[in-house]
């Protein structure tokens, strides 16, 4: 359940100084806590760096509030056509390459079913089989929109490969996963809202890769505005400083649990 239980003896036994680089590291505190780190060093032994700023300017890397009701389980039937209008609207302006993050293989098969006939020839989507693909397809094509699933992490989609970014569902951990579960039970609720953050500025940062690149990052999840609220303290400021008025505005108004 925790990489605690191996990683003094895997990890931290193995050198006398160590340096842990990430962009998404949210809460430090936390990341010493899980890892084990206090079981080999004494607090005043490590030194954190909490953020640095990003050199990528602000405005060319927008989050574009697109939002509509809540995507949660509960609320999916109820607001995932108000979704797929809201994905229409973003394709008829966004006419380069894009890429929706699905989060799951039922949103993604949701999604391409519903939208319209005019936008569907645009639509790559790819299955668990033919990721790898399916992907350099849409890489090497232009106009394209990539429809997918887990492709979060690991991705250079620099300049033209990739113009816009669609997060149609918020990435929150699966709740079908045991250790999810458990780590819930034992009152980690704040580290569940921070991982489904963690996947957003993850998949959020896979477009804008120079200086010089742009691309926008539209989120439709209306989950998401409760999620910055609840995350708030921990999100780097080059990524508040994207985020537009209107959801930090909104930040803290309740919504439906996902």
């Amino acid at each position: 359940v925790f990489a605690r239980e191996f990683m003094k003896e895997l990890i931290w036994k193995r050198a006398e100084h160590y340096i842990v680089s990430s962009a998404t590291i949210l809460d430090p505190k936390r990341f010493i806590e899980l890892t084990g780190l206090l079981d080999v060093l004494r607090e005043d032994e490590i030194c954190v760096l909490p953020q640095v700023p990003s050199t990528f300017p602000v405005e060319n890397r927008p989050v574009i509030d697109s939002t509509v009701g809540p995507l949660s389980k509960e609320k999916w039937e109820e607001n995932m056509q108000k979704a797929i209008r809201a994905v229409e609207d973003i394709l008829r302006k966004e006419i380069g390459n894009v890429a929706i993050h699905c989060h799951s293989y039922q949103h993604q098969k949701a999604l391409v079913d519903g939208i319209s006939e005019d936008i569907k020839p645009r639509l790559i989507v790819h299955t668990r089989k033919d990721r790898e693909q399916r992907l350099r397809e849409w890489m090497q094509s232009r106009g394209k929109v990539f429809v997918s699933v887990a492709f979060s992490e690991g991705q250079d989609w620099k300049y033209d490969i990739c113009d816009a970014q669609i997060l149609l569902k918020v990435p929150f951990p699966d709740l079908g996963d045991i250790r999810v579960r458990r780590r819930l039970e034992l009152g980690y609720q704040q580290w569940y809202d921070n991982q489904a953050m963690l996947e957003v500025i993850q998949a959020y940062g896979r477009a804008v890769r120079a200086e010089n690149d742009k691309a926008r990052f539209y989120v439709v999840d209306g989950s998401f505005p409760r999620l910055v609220g609840k995350c708030w303290p921990f999100i780097p400021d080059w990524f508040r400083e994207a985020l537009p008025a209107s959801l930090v505005k909104s930040r803290q108004i309740p919504a439906e649990d996902t």
